[in-house]
């Protein structure tokens, strides 16, 4: 399917309220049902919040739980990608998933701190109804041993993020991250010659605030649509990979 409707939903998780998040992360997913989306994309950590060093156990979510049982089911009517804290035994992952037809077709999975085991599991590109896709988050973007070693031709680089603004200049009109971000999946849209979905979260969270501007970046590192800073934000974006253009759907 060269064509396609992309939600994007550039979301504002409340730190470790996993219930409203999952409530706020279904009502998005009817939504784009409703709308005709094939595919919505959040960010990383979007079940969870970020800052979790004292809310593992509330926060993760394992495998064959109610919650992943009810994303598997919606993503018999839409693909889903979500970013979650995931337990599996004493270990804890910052995860991101890609489910689409009731199945999990792909996550990258990231040991969180204090985890017995820190050995990264990660999965490299893997075919969809849309061609092949890379999902990686942003973090892992940055570390070229997790980026350069795939032998495939990608479609499709997914990127659920969740950065924050800092290297703000003394005007505050200056953020370095917020560039820093964009220059990075630019780079990554290039290297592999791929349209890059970067999908990163807005809110703040102990300080930390992250700024949102998600989107979307042509193979040769135009970017072709891009998300508002620091406002919870969604957008449906019709994709054509064959021309490599996109059309933004009225509100």
């Amino acid at each position: 399917m060269r064509r396609f409707k992309l939600e994007i939903v550039q979301l504002k998780p409340i730190l470790g309220m996993v219930n409203e998040n999952f409530e706020q992360i279904l009502r998005e997913i009817d939504s784009g049902i409703k709308l005709g989306a094939d595919l919505i994309c959040f960010p990383d950590t979007a079940l969870s919040g970020w800052n979790l060093s004292s809310l593992l156990k509330e926060t993760s979510i394992d495998r064959g739980s109610e919650k992943w049982e009810v994303l598997k089911s919606r993503s018999k009517r839409i693909s889903v990608v979500v970013g979650f804290l995931e337990r599996e035994g004493n270990n804890y992952f910052k995860s991101v998933s890609y489910l689409e037809d009731g199945k999990v077709l792909s996550t990258q999975r990231y040991p969180f701190v204090g985890s017995d085991n820190n050995t990264a599991r990660e999965s490299k590109e893997f075919h969809t109804k849309f061609g092949n896709v890379m999902l990686i988050s942003f973090s892992a973007l940055m570390n070229p041993k997790a980026v350069f070693t795939t032998q495939e031709d990608i479609d499709i680089l997914i990127v659920p993020s969740a950065v924050y603004a800092e290297g703000v200049d003394e005007m505050g009109t200056h953020i370095s991250s917020i560039e820093d971000f964009e220059l990075i999946c630019k780079a990554a849209s290039i290297r592999f010659h791929s349209t890059v979905i970067a999908v990163n979260r807005v809110g703040f969270e102990d300080g930390y605030g992250f700024f949102g501007a998600s989107k979307v970046i042509d193979p040769w590192g135009k970017v072709v649509y891009s998300l508002p800073r620091f406002v919870q934000k969604r957008v449906l974006l019709h994709m054509d990979l064959d021309t490599y253009t996109l059309r933004v759907e009225p509100s």
